[in-house]
């Protein structure tokens, strides 16, 4: 989830933060999926898949429902237990369910964006990312997709995608030695 003004109380250790990952309102445990790469996906026919993709938008109503969030919002396969490379993303007029993603052109320049994740609740830090990302992907029913991912939209995919690395948001916090921040206001 990207938050533009985030406040902080207090800054966490990247050793804490990892220990911290802990509960999700989506799930009853921490998936041990979570910091690994994912496998891609065959066949999206499959009922595992079909599955999948149902949870991950099943999901993501429930916190677009719960916290508000009409957009701006993604999981990926890792946050509910799976190891598929499959992500769902809510932007403002349209969903967007990547299978097997992959960004295929990324910009020279970069930018610093604060960024909490529902794998680390209450937390955010501040990530540095591609100012402009350019994916393809197969949508849910296969087709070949290309996306010239908008400047302000980077920081949530190149996030999601992220997460079907293996990559965690304490692997990305740009300020190293101040770690995450907590947030004032609880997520769950």
């Amino acid at each position: 989830m990207f938050l533009k003004n985030f406040k902080y109380r207090r800054s966490v250790s990247k050793e804490m933060a990892r220990k911290i990952i802990s509960y999700n309102p989506l799930k009853q445990k921490r998936p041990s999926i979570l910091g690994k790469k994912t496998k891609r996906v065959s066949d999206i026919s499959s009922k595992v898949t079909q599955k999948v993709i149902f949870e991950l938008n099943d999901s993501l109503d429930r916190l677009i429902t719960k916290y508000g969030i009409l957009n701006g919002i993604g999981l990926a396969a890792p946050q509910i237990n799976s190891n598929l490379r499959i992500a769902v993303i809510q932007l403002p007029k349209k969903r967007v369910v990547m299978i097997n993603p992959k960004v295929i052109k990324k910009s020279k320049d970069s930018a610093v964006s604060a960024i909490c994740c529902f794998s680390v609740q209450r937390y955010c830090g501040n990530i540095e990312h591609p100012k402009r990302i350019k994916i393809f992907y197969l949508d849910e029913k296969g087709k070949k997709r290309t996306y010239s991912v908008p400047k302000k939209n980077s920081v949530l995919f190149s996030h999601e995608i992220d997460h079907l690395n293996g990559i965690l948001i304490v692997d990305r916090v740009k300020n190293k030695l101040r770690g995450l921040y907590k947030i004032a206001p609880k997520l769950n």
